[in-house]
């Protein structure tokens, strides 16, 4: 069974967060930290929800 495009938005965005961690705890990091608050994160997983519904199967 195929997954939703709400299901692939939220692994997309989960691995987002996953590896942007293993880049802020590098230590050449300099940049500042910030990570989305709850409603940020829903706004970002309907984003690609959107923008994954677009794509056509062939």
């Amino acid at each position: 069974m195929s997954k939703t495009n709400k299901e692939l938005a939220v692994e997309l965005y989960s691995a987002f967060l996953i590896s942007s961690g293993t880049l802020f705890s590098s230590p050449n990091f300099k940049g500042t930290v910030k990570f989305p608050d709850n409603d940020e994160m829903i706004k970002q997983v309907a984003d690609l929800t959107e923008k994954l519904s677009s794509i056509k199967d062939d």
